[in-house]
């Protein structure tokens, strides 16, 4: 139980900075949505 608990930790560690890396640091997302408004 302990072991699944951490692989779930883990996992949504993983998940958590895949979209940071994805969407970039939260200043850099809102530059690009102006951007798109332009």
């Amino acid at each position: 139980m302990a072991n699944y608990k951490t692989e779930q930790q883990e996992i949504s560690t993983t998940t958590k900075n895949f979209s940071m890396l994805r969407n970039g640091p939260p200043e850099k997302t809102a530059q690009r949505e102006s951007l798109h408004l332009l």
